[in-house]
């Protein structure tokens, strides 16, 4: 998890040059399972959102960076 905070310190200090960033990323069911401490990826869609909105939280710096989720279903779009 410590290059995660060195990322988010990273794009802080864009942002706060004025830089706009946008980051799309698929670790956060990873992140998500180490703050959880799960050891085994989940199988089932439920077990796996919550992993990724929990790894979601790991993008955020109180006072400093905001973030939002949007959970996509691959049903949804085919």
């Amino acid at each position: 998890m410590a290059s995660l905070g060195l990322w988010v310190d990273q794009i802080a200090g864009l942002i706060e040059e004025g830089v706009e960033v946008v980051i799309v990323s698929s670790g956060s069911v990873a992140e998500g399972m180490s703050r959880l401490g799960w050891k085994a990826r989940p199988q089932h869609l439920h077990e796996l959102q919550a992993a990724a909105a929990v790894g979601q939280m790991g993008w955020c710096k109180p006072g400093k960076l905001s973030s939002g989720a949007m959970v996509c279903m691959l049903h949804r779009f085919c």
